[in-house]
């Protein structure tokens, strides 16, 4: 994944000007509600990846769960949410449960070359798909 300020100089060449995350920072970016964001290989499910990760407590994968449940029970945010794929994630992918849950038309999501970390030039692709996408 690039650093901070690489992912900073891509969005600021391309004049953006919303909320961007990766793996489990996206699960609390859905929770910002009425702001565009970019969702890069997103954790939508933190009660299952985490476990595998490290040892947990039954009772923090079951809270994540409880958390999950409401966020996806909410109504579609399709309008102001776009992911960006890569096609060899090794950890883990939603594409498919994004497709049913954010999916609009097929415009709201790019899968690009790459694995959890995504090289900076197919990543710079998604953000313009995402900025194509968010009439930027």
């Amino acid at each position: 994944m690039l650093n901070y300020s690489e992912t900073m100089e891509i969005l600021s060449n391309l004049k953006f000007d919303m909320v961007v995350a990766s793996s489990f920072g996206c699960f609390y970016a859905l929770h910002l509600e009425n702001v565009p964001k970019i969702l890069i290989n997103p954790c939508l499910h933190p009660s299952v990846e985490i476990p595998k990760l490290t040892k947990t407590k039954a009772n923090f994968a079951s809270e994540f769960s409880k958390i999950e449940k409401k966020l996806y029970s909410k109504e579609k945010m399709i309008k102001d949410v776009f992911g960006i794929f890569g096609n060899s994630d090794e950890l883990f992918s939603y594409l498919d449960e994004f497709k049913s849950n954010f999916s609009f038309k097929d415009l709201n999501y790019a899968v690009v070359n790459g694995k959890h970390k995504i090289s900076k030039g197919e990543l710079e692709k998604g953000f313009i798909k995402a900025r194509d996408y968010f009439n930027v």
